[in-house]
């Protein structure tokens, strides 16, 4: 059975440059969700990342920044409710994770 055309998403860690001003006061959810667009805009363009969902809860609020597509083909939208299919070559992975070791 061949798999849906996903998009792949890379697992980063990009540390969020939080302004000071919102550990004083409550973020609302678009503040938060505008904070991680900026954040994560030069790294999806770095790595030409076609769709990525990054969830955030602040302050116990639950907020989902989407951008891109979910699959390239139907050019369909990536949404809070998309997952994602990760793949991983696992002849690299075990090179790798030997060279580590």
């Amino acid at each position: 059975m061949k798999s849906p055309n996903l998009a792949l998403a890379v697992v980063l860690s990009v540390p969020f440059a939080l302004p000071a001003s919102l550990f004083a006061q409550s973020a609302t959810s678009a503040q938060i969700v505008d904070i991680a667009g900026a954040s994560f805009a030069p790294v999806i363009e770095q790595y030409r990342i076609p769709g990525l969902v990054v969830g955030i809860t602040w302050q116990g609020q639950h907020s989902f920044y989407a951008t891109g597509v979910a699959a390239r083909k139907g050019n369909v939208a990536a949404t809070p409710d998309t997952i994602f299919e990760l793949r991983v070559d696992q002849q690299d992975f075990h090179r790798d994770v030997g060279r580590i070791g």
